[in-house]
């Protein structure tokens, strides 16, 4: 390697200007990581190399494939450095090696591969032993976030593409829930005195993404309290009192979720506890974050502990949040009243223009549901994604646009109908979505 590589001559200014890193986060590196690791001029200054330079660039480089910075640190001493923990003979431009890293980023593509083949064929020991091959490699977490979650994000498409079967999907979910929850009790104690309350909230049943926060945030060392999925507000309440917590999180991956978790976090708040939150529905609606009072955690799950570690159970300022459950209170109580005879009407439309039984029941319910949310969330415009996926999940399932068009527009006559309210916010809006571009 050419000694000029690894002369310090840069400042931090310099580094930052070559890798867009800010000054307090080359210090975090530093500290926590021991990469990059400048020298120090006479005067105490920071001073780095190109080393340190192609090194965080490197390691940027990770994290753009979806690597935490944890495990991208993993990564690079894995690949650079030798059994005595002494950089290797490489290129100053880190190139040498990276190959290695693409062989390992395959190597782990291939035993997600082999695990959805194993779940697509019910193989219970096929698909356990992959994953103990899997982590005898590689760290857990990235066992946990390449094969699992997005083996099962993988089998959940398709599903959604009528690919697979929903005892497909059920078998791949039961199979990545054991799995992470023997990953979790294999870890050591807690060895901080943080406490932190992971849950979903009311009408939330996916609990994968609150198991991988559990995972993530054990191996930090937090005390994490897991209650699962589905908890109702006054469940939430009473285990908050009992348990002496400094932090609760919650996970909401569709709008139903987000309307319950919103009156959930309100209440956990006014006692004085701060929450903190994320999930896909606030990917899909940015501005829907706003909305929950709480702390939002980003979008990228794997940053979630370093979410958390810069709230550093500091006494937080509330985020109370702009939610308000008045603005549709009407109508959202007459819907609410009338429910199971909107429901039951829906069904029959449906299977009468020729829908399975059991998709003309998830459509249906799942319409209703996203109704009510955006009506208790107090703006309409949230049903969109929604309704774009009930649109894409019926022409998978044979029924064509046209046909769910023509449905919407007869949900809007019927829920006008039922209302009994001429001015019905509901029913004009799904009119009008009928004619959007974003209907069609």
């Amino acid at each position: 390697m050419d000694i000029n590589t690894h002369t310090p001559i840069f400042n931090m200014n310099i580094v930052m200007l070559e890798t867009g890193l800010s000054a307090d986060a080359l210090r975090v590196w530093e500290k926590r990581y021991g990469l990059p690791s400048p020298q120090r001029s006479s005067g105490g200054h920071r001073l780095y190399s190109e080393h340190d330079i192609q090194v965080i660039k490197w390691l940027q480089a990770k994290m753009k494939e979806g690597f935490s910075i944890s495990l991208a640190v993993k990564m690079w001493k894995i690949n650079f450095l030798d059994k005595n923990g002494q950089l290797k003979d490489i290129h100053p431009g880190l190139s040498a090696n990276l190959d290695a890293a693409n062989n390992e980023s395959g190597q782990i593509d291939h035993y997600r591969n082999v695990w959805l083949k194993a779940c697509m064929d019910f193989d219970v020991i096929g698909s356990e032993n992959i994953v103990n091959q899997a982590v005898s490699i590689f760290p857990i977490e990235m066992v946990a976030q390449k094969v699992i979650q997005q083996g099962l994000a993988e089998i959940g498409q398709l599903w959604f593409e009528n690919k697979a079967t929903p005892q497909q999907e059920h078998f791949a979910s039961a199979q990545a829930e054991r799995r992470l929850n023997m990953l979790i009790s294999g870890l050591p104690n807690p060895s901080r005195h943080e406490t932190i309350l992971i849950g979903c909230p009311a009408g939330e049943n996916h609990t994968f993404p609150l198991l991988m926060i559990n995972l993530l945030l054990r191996q930090r060392g937090f005390n994490v309290v897991y209650l699962g999925a589905n908890v109702p507000a006054d469940q939430l309440k009473a285990t908050h009192s009992r348990t002496g917590i400094q932090l609760v999180i919650f996970g909401a991956q569709r709008l139903v979720s987000a309307a319950t978790l919103a009156h959930t976090a309100q209440m956990i708040q006014s006692q004085g506890t701060p929450v903190a939150f994320g999930g896909l529905i606030f990917n899909q609606i940015p501005e829907l974050a706003s909305k929950i009072p709480g702390i939002f955690l980003g979008n990228d799950l794997s940053r979630v502990p370093e979410a958390v570690e810069r709230m550093a159970f500091v006494r937080m300022r509330l985020n109370p949040g702009s939610f308000s459950e008045d603005k549709f209170s009407e109508i959202f109580s007459l819907i609410k009243m009338k429910r199971s005879v909107l429901e039951y009407v829906m069904n029959l439309y449906l299977t009468g223009i020729g829908l399975m039984e059991e998709y003309a029941h998830e459509i249906s319910t799942q319409l209703l549901d996203t109704i009510q949310a955006a009506l208790m969330l107090g703006d309409l415009e949230y049903m969109q994604p929604d309704l774009r996926w009930a649109k894409s999940l019926s022409k998978n399932r044979g029924f064509s646009e046209n046909r769910y068009l023509d449905f919407i527009k007869n949900v809007a006559e019927m829920i006008k109908r039922e209302s009994g309210l001429n001015n019905n916010v509901v029913s004009a809006w799904l009119s009008n979505y009928i004619d959007t571009p974003e209907a069609h």
